[in-house]
């Protein structure tokens, strides 16, 4: 049986094979976490600090208040947020912040993102709800819980339902 986890981590995969090319990457692009909060905190803050792995570009998968069931086949879910997260620095206006971090890197992971779930989602119902956050916080003050200054782009209560048998 297929998880709602396992689905999006394939399409971030498929997303990450997609723009390797136009990023001139060779290895993995795009990192992929999921789980509570603390722990995607956590797995950001241990790749931050090695030095042969770095956790950005990064794609998390909220699992709080995530919602699955399977049945008749299909595997339906929500996901109350994903976000697709860079590296910024505080001196930044928001205008820089979208011309450097947003229109080069963001927007086009977003997009990508966005057409591998539609090649799963079983339907053609499949709405991506996008907010830009330049320099997210989680709780909305200077205090950041990633450990570092971010832009990102939030997706919030994406809802799919994918087939059993369809492969990422």
């Amino acid at each position: 049986m297929r998880t709602a986890v396992g689905i999006l981590s394939d399409c971030v995969n498929r997303a990450d094979k997609a723009l390797k090319a136009r990023f001139n990457k060779s290895g993995v692009f795009l990192h992929f976490e999921s789980g509570y909060t603390s722990t995607i905190v956590n797995a950001i803050t241990t790749l931050s600090q090695s030095k042969s792995s770095q956790p950005y570009p990064l794609v998390a998968v909220f699992t709080e208040g995530l919602i699955e069931s399977h049945h008749d086949g299909m595997t339906e879910f929500t996901v109350p947020k994903i976000a697709i997260v860079v590296p910024t620095t505080a001196n930044k206006t928001e205008q820089q912040r979208i011309r450097d971090n947003f229109i080069p890197m963001l927007y086009p992971i977003f997009e990508e993102l966005e057409r591998q779930l539609q090649r799963v989602h079983f339907g053609y119902d499949l709405v991506v709800n996008r907010k830009d956050i330049p320099y997210f916080t989680e709780s909305g003050s200077k205090a950041n819980t990633y450990n570092g200054l971010i832009d990102g782009i939030v997706i919030a209560n994406l809802r799919m339902k994918v087939l059993d048998e369809v492969i990422c």
